[in-house]
């Protein structure tokens, strides 16, 4: 069963993927779809950035199972499967910074994700 995460991923949206004044609308949005969720406090979130580097927000997913990894809001497919993940990430709040998980799968330390890229 994962862990609930609910301030983890808040302070990472705050923090980290969607900061600064540019982000407060499109914080306030995810804020608002993150309290719209029933037992929030007691589900397991994963956001999707676009790289390591720049963890920028693409989107919001529950994590129900290992296997139901499904989209709240953003831009992204509606589930994540672990064929589509590049790099696994876990939130360092007293850092304020995502780093590499070590994992290969999801996993509770999981935090984030950045998703394989399409080429083009």
């Amino acid at each position: 069963v994962p862990r609930a995460n609910l301030q983890v991923i808040r302070n990472a949206l705050k923090d980290v993927c969607l900061a600064g004044r540019v982000n407060e609308r499109e914080l306030l949005d995810v804020t608002k779809a993150l309290s719209a969720l029933p037992n929030a406090d007691t589900t397991k979130f994963v956001v999707s950035v676009r790289d390591v580097q720049q963890p920028t927000y693409r989107a919001l997913y529950t994590w129900d199972s290992p296997y139901e990894i499904t989209k709240v809001c953003g831009v992204g497919p509606r589930r994540l499967d672990p064929d589509s993940v590049q790099t696994y990430l876990k939130y360092d709040c007293g850092g304020k910074r995502f780093t590499p998980a070590g994992a290969k799968y999801f996993d509770v330390m999981v935090d984030a994700v950045v998703r394989i890229r399409p080429r083009n």
